[in-house]
């Protein structure tokens, strides 16, 4: 799998860990849901300077955003 894929899968799983959506991550970075979900999707490629505003949102580490992606990811709490 890509890094780009990546990038898309582990947005998608922080964002659901914080119970945020997409839009809401725009209104965070206050930026247009459209251009975000091209970013996060890699339709257009991002810079490092969107990744890093992107991660300090989420409150992750910029390495987070493209870790690998395993089989099945861990359940919390269990």
């Amino acid at each position: 799998m890509s890094d780009m894929n990546r990038l898309e899968h582990n947005v998608k799983r922080i964002l659901q860990r914080h119970g945020w959506t997409q839009a809401d991550l725009a209104a965070a970075l206050n930026v247009d849901p459209g251009n975000l979900s091209r970013t996060i999707r890699c339709r257009v490629e991002p810079g490092i300077g969107q990744v890093e505003r992107i991660a300090d949102a989420l409150g992750v580490d910029v390495l987070e955003l493209f870790r690998p992606i395993r089989e099945k990811e861990p359940q919390p709490g269990l």
